[in-house]
């Protein structure tokens, strides 16, 4: 039961405001698989994307702004771990 209502927080998420909008951002596996690619196409030069997560947000983001963003997303999906 304690897996199944951590898997289901880990999917709802928390919000994250960016330019004003309010994202919903779940912390899933695959979120954070999605959050490391984002990482490497920035790295490459890439100037901005929209990062899809499992819950179904899609957030547009550019190179500046993804270390904050990042920050944030490691330590909220830490959480569950800790």
């Amino acid at each position: 039961i304690a897996k199944a209502a951590r898997s289901a927080a880990m999917l709802s998420g928390a919000p994250y405001t960016l330019n004003g909008v309010e994202y919903q951002i779940s912390f899933t596996k695959d979120d954070g698989d999605g959050l490391m690619q984002v990482k490497a196409a920035f790295e490459l030069g890439l100037a901005s994307t929209n990062i899809h997560f499992e819950n179904g947000t899609i957030m547009p983001i550019t190179a500046a702004e993804f270390s904050a963003f990042a920050a944030w997303f490691v330590a909220r999906r830490n959480e569950f771990f800790v």
